[in-house]
């Protein structure tokens, strides 16, 4: 009798620790019709989720194949932009936690839609300490706790090795309710790959996230959970990895190959890619130091750039940093001249213009520095020229909202207070002229150079037939700056002088007689 009572006893120990979650529930590779729910149990026991749309009906069922602690259930045949609420059970309907309004998880719109998008961005923020939690209070200030779409980490997100226990006490305890109802995108750091093996990658960093190397939520399939990209509505994402020892950072490497096929392919409104060690920095890392963050400059900006790329996001730096919108700067800081800013504005309220039918795709990329979601450095002279904004005396997070062809960046301190802004608009040259009174249509006769300019650009026009052009220099109020004639008879060019005009974006139109009028946006800049 005494045998089966401890028999008994035994067993019912058992039971009660295999109810027991030590880690999540969390949420990985979300996509518009399946998305991964892990957590972790003290006991190897075959786990189940249960789902549905009403929080007092949650019954479909995914169970596991096999028992296991470290438990991760796909869950596909999902609908678009819908949310979910889900339960955690055993094989035998032992729950582990009862039904709350806060477990839920939303799938993505379809490719392409244009719904309404929030995108939290944090990097360097696995401390523990006031900085980190300071800052996901100011973020749940500003937004008011709703729903986050897109959570983007920017590396270094468990100090300071990047150990199992440190992702336990600095990310899984910290952000507990945002875990468990919003997909996480990470990119490793650093200090997160001090835990790594560099010769195979593997090691806690990538046992505990399972990401889309298989192109489950949109994208090239990259056959590598080190870098991946997905879509989440008309917004294309890539995620990649700063940390890869320096081979892999060569202009015929396999992230690099992956990376132009990827973009090539991509047709979203906006591109946003994100990865840790930063390109244009002067805090706590000097980004012309020789290394990694000089590859990534030389080889991995170039082919962003050609690929019209919106935003590139950073950490690293433990500050605040925030280019201009640039193209063309692929050296140290000592080679940025003025020629490289595409738009000399700030970005807010009016907001930088890109068009989606232009001729050329480059039309500038924002670079951005969020190295301060919890760490926070005096060091550095925070002075790159091709920074716009810097600052390095507070933590905070950037906030992103996407909505249809507006895209608004606001950098939010631990108060919930905006410390910089900036927009992009995504339209046709089109519609900019609709908007001021001219209906243009298209046609490549006519090349000028250099855009942006600063005193002075020329017009050159490749025609094969005599006639006589006018060129219009016109503001985006609709009034003509300048006029001018040219004639043509195979190639004709005429230099026009803008020294008197104010630093802004134009449109210049090229028209004749009879004939396709040919519009193009120009920067003036000083």
């Amino acid at each position: 009798m005494r045998v089966l009572l401890a028999l008994l006893l035994f067993t019912v120990s058992m039971f009660a620790e295999a109810q027991s979650i030590i880690r999540g529930p969390y949420l990985n590779s979300g996509s518009s019709t399946s998305i991964i729910v892990r957590w972790r149990t003290d006991v190897s026991v075959t786990g189940k989720v249960l789902y549905g749309t009403d929080l007092n009906n949650i019954n479909t069922p995914v169970v596991e194949t096999a028992s296991t602690s470290e438990h991760i259930v796909t869950i596909s045949g999902l609908q678009p932009a819908t949310k979910y609420f889900y339960t955690l059970t055993d094989a035998n309907n032992n729950t582990y936690q009862a039904a709350d309004s806060l477990r839920y998880f939303r799938t993505a719109p379809v490719s392409g839609a244009t719904d309404p998008i929030t995108i939290w961005a944090i990097g360097d923020f696995g401390t523990g300490g006031a900085g980190q939690i300071g800052t996901r209070n100011g973020y749940s200030q500003f937004t008011n706790n709703q729903h986050t779409d897109v959570w983007i980490w920017l590396g270094d997100n468990a100090y300071s090795d990047g150990t199992d226990q440190e992702y336990q006490d600095k990310v899984f305890d910290i952000y507990p309710d945002h875990l468990k109802n919003t997909v996480a995108w990470p990119c490793p750091g650093n200090h997160d790959y001090k835990s790594i093996n560099l010769l195979n990658n593997t090691g806690p960093y990538y046992s505990m996230f399972s990401l889309p190397e298989n192109g489950e939520a949109g994208g090239l399939p990259s056959g590598e959970e080190g870098y991946y990209s997905f879509d989440y509505g008309n917004v294309h994402f890539v995620s990649l990895n700063s940390e890869y020892v320096v081979w892999f950072l060569t202009d015929n490497s396999q992230m690099v190959n992956w990376l132009r096929q990827d973009l090539e392919q991509n047709d979203k409104d906006f591109t946003i890619v994100f990865w840790h060690k930063p390109t244009y920095s002067k805090g706590s890392h000097d980004s012309d130091e020789l290394g990694d963050m000089t590859l990534l400059r030389s080889i991995v900006n170039p082919i962003l750039e050609e690929n019209g790329v919106d935003l590139v996001l950073q950490g690293h730096s433990h500050g605040y940093e925030r280019s201009y919108l640039l193209k063309g700067h692929f050296g140290t800081s000592t080679s940025f001249n003025s020629s490289m800013i595409v738009d000399t504005a700030k970005g807010s309220p009016e907001p930088f213009v890109k068009y989606h039918d232009a001729v050329d795709v480059n039309q500038g990329t924002i670079y951005n520095v969020v190295g301060c979601s919890g760490q926070l450095s005096s060091s550095g002279t925070m002075d790159h020229p091709a920074n716009y904004f810097s600052s390095n005396l507070l933590n905070g997070s950037l906030v992103i909202t996407v909505d249809s062809n507006l895209l608004v960046a606001h950098f939010i301190d631990t108060s919930g207070n905006i410390l910089d802004e900036y927009k992009i608009l995504k339209q046709s040259v089109a519609d900019t002229l609709t908007s001021v009174g001219i209906l243009p249509t298209l046609e490549n006769v006519v090349k000028i150079y250099p855009n942006p300019a600063d005193k002075l650009f020329t017009v050159q026009i490749n025609s094969q037939e005599y006639g006589f052009y006018i060129v219009e220099l016109i503001n985006l109020d609709g009034h003509v700056a300048a006029t001018r004639h040219i004639r043509a008879n195979g190639n004709a060019s005429q230099t026009i002088d803008v020294s008197h005009l104010p630093a802004a974006s134009y449109i210049l139109r090229v028209s004749q007689e009879g004939a396709q009028d040919w519009v193009q946006r120009i920067v003036i800049m000083r």
